[in-house]
């Protein structure tokens, strides 16, 4: 079959956001954290993804939550604070953060789902 008049564009037809996740930890009471959401994908990332602040426990703990304001583009990033509870959270802890996506209402589809979720960190106390 000649498929060279139907202009039929392949190209980008299944390009993707691809959200990842990182965590920087301050040496302060109470504990402040930059979350920085980047899209490591070829296509854009909607505003509204929401990234969950947690503390490494037996079982982990949700401090809570932070939630992009702007779409990102391919490569963009987005620093959002976070401020740990002081009464669940210190800085001897170790903390990380997790893309939290509701499966009843997903709002975006990515390439890759293994890595929504920061390494751990522990504030940097200089003693």
């Amino acid at each position: 079959l000649n498929n060279f008049r139907q202009n039929v564009q392949d190209q980008g037809l299944f390009d993707a956001p691809d959200a990842t996740v990182k965590l920087f930890a301050e040496c302060i009471t109470p504990v402040k954290m930059e979350v920085s959401v980047r899209n490591i994908g070829l296509s854009g990332l909607p505003a509204g993804v929401e990234v969950g602040v947690f503390k490494v426990d037996t079982p982990e703990v949700l401090l809570g939550s932070v939630v992009t304001t702007k779409p990102l583009m391919s490569s963009q990033t987005e620093v959002l604070e976070f401020v740990a509870p002081e009464a669940q959270a210190s800085t001897s802890d170790t903390f990380f953060a997790r893309i939290i996506i509701d499966p009843n209402n997903i709002t975006f589809h990515e390439c890759r789902d293994d890595n929504n979720e920061s390494d751990p960190v522990t504030p940097n106390c200089v003693q």
